[in-house]
């Protein structure tokens, strides 16, 4: 599979450098599916909710 690199603008799925064709074609499928759900709008957005609970203005 593949993880999220996270504070990129975009996706960006990273793997192990000994990944095996399957765990490439996992990682490709995690980006597809990051892409369809707005990965990192909903990431950004829960990151301000939690921020806004914890330091409220």
């Amino acid at each position: 599979g593949g993880a999220p690199l996270l504070g990129v603008q975009g996706v960006s799925i990273i793997a192990h450098g000994n990944a095996n064709p399957q765990a490439l074609k996992n990682a490709l499928k995690v980006a597809v599916r990051s892409v369809e759900t707005n990965m990192n709008d909903l990431i950004g957005k829960r990151l301000a909710e939690s921020a806004a609970t914890r330091h409220p203005a």
